[in-house]
């Protein structure tokens, strides 16, 4: 559960995009999730360049050395002006185009999505306080970012226009355990919200065959093996 100084961070957070005119809560939820998902691929990134500098293997990376003004932990330096021209026309354009030449979902989905905040100064609060949030100890954990995620929703919720609640992660993570998923099985989840049963099932496949797996069995884990919608 949200409580306490997370719970006022986001509050700020809704009311930064209320103040400068984003009324639609569909929208804000929509800006407030791309946002979040800039910063993961900068957090993915930064793993990427942690494993390559322990086991010395090249790995493929998500912004090329010509765009690495696109990652969240840069951009956040830039003045509101900056930050707000780069935001709309280029790293806005670059998100849409991650995997757009292969048959993903992420391509699909992503077509599609535009760039609503209407102010300079709106992102630049924005992104201040959601890094001061995602560098909360308490927020650096995947649950947590599913509770503020759920939380988010959940002012939908009080609206009357959504209700839509996610499964706690112990529950999940029982009921996985009872199904006991293997490597080379094929997993839906056909409503998955945040995917927290898929997230569950990936972890306990991996803490209870990762070291038995073989090349075949990682491929399939990295391509064949999670479905969501």
């Amino acid at each position: 559960m949200i409580t306490g100084e997370i719970k006022n961070k986001i509050d700020s957070i809704w009311d930064d995009f209320f103040s400068a005119g984003m009324s639609e809560y569909l929208t804000v939820i929509e800006q407030f999730s791309y946002l979040m998902f800039i910063h993961s691929l900068d957090e993915v990134e930064n793993e990427t360049e942690q494993y390559e500098k322990m086991s010395g293997e090249k790995k493929e990376h998500i912004f090329p050395e010509d765009k690495q003004k696109y990652r969240w932990h840069i951009f956040k330096t830039f003045e509101e002006n900056e930050l707000f021209n780069l935001m709309n026309k280029e790293i806005f354009p670059f998100i849409k185009k991650i995997n757009a030449n292969e048959e993903s979902a992420f391509a699909r989905y992503m077509k599609d999505a535009a760039f609503s905040i209407p102010s300079p100064q709106t992102l630049k609060a924005v992104i201040t306080k959601l890094d001061e949030l995602f560098e909360n100890p308490e927020v650096q954990t995947r649950d947590m970012l599913g509770d503020i995620y759920e939380y988010v929703l959940s002012k939908m919720n009080s609206s009357g226009q959504v209700g839509m609640f996610r499964t706690p992660k112990q529950i999940r993570d029982m009921m996985v355990q009872l199904i006991r998923p293997q490597p080379m099985d094929t997993i839906c989840d056909p409503a998955c919200g945040t995917a927290g049963f898929l997230i569950s099932s990936a972890e306990f496949i991996r803490d209870t065959y990762g070291n038995k797996m073989g090349d075949k069995e990682w491929e399939h884990y990295s391509k064949g093996l999670l479905t969501g919608f």
